[in-house]
C-alpha cells in the first residue's frame, strides 16, 4: 500500500508512509477535489500516515470487528452523499478477498484425474 500511495518501491517492512513522500491523495485535495477513503484493514489507518491528503477518511480501528464490503460501501455512501459539486477522488480498500474461502458442499464428487483429463 506505501508502493500504491506514493509511487515508489518500497522492498523492505514499512508500515508507516514516510512524512517526506508525497502521497496520491494529496494532488487532488491541492486541485480542489474532494478526497475520501473508507479503508478495511486496520493498519493503513491516520497513524500510519494513510489518511494524509483526505479530508474524509473511515477506517477501522485496531483491535474492531473486521469489516466487511458492506461496511466499506456504507462508508463510501455517505462520502458520496455530501456531494457538492466537485470532482472527487475516493479511495475504497475492501479485505473480503482475504477471508477464508469455503466452497459450497457439491453434489457430486470428481477425482483430479477426472477433472484434468480431456
Amino acid at each position: 500500500m506505501i508502493s500504491l500511495m506514493t509511487g515508489r518501491p518500497i522492498f523492505n517492512t514499512l508500515m508507516k508512509l514516510p512524512a517526506e513522500f508525497p502521497v496520491l491523495a494529496e494532488p487532488f485535495k491541492r486541485a480542489g477535489w474532494r478526497t475520501g477513503a473508507a479503508v478495511a484493514n486496520s493498519v493503513l489507518s491516520d497513524e500510519h500516515g494513510f489518511s494524509r491528503g483526505f479530508e474524509d477518511f473511515s477506517a477501522r480501528e485496531l483491535a474492531t470487528l473486521q469489516w466487511t464490503a458492506n461496511d466499506v460501501n456504507r462508508h463510501a455512501a455517505e462520502f458520496l452523499d455530501k456531494d457538492d459539486g466537485r470532482p472527487f477522488f475516493l479511495w475504497l480498500h475492501y479485505l473480503d478477498t482475504h477471508f477464508p474461502y469455503t466452497p459450497p458442499e457439491r453434489p457430486w464428487h470428481r477425482t483430479a484425474k477426472e477433472v484434468f483429463t480431456p
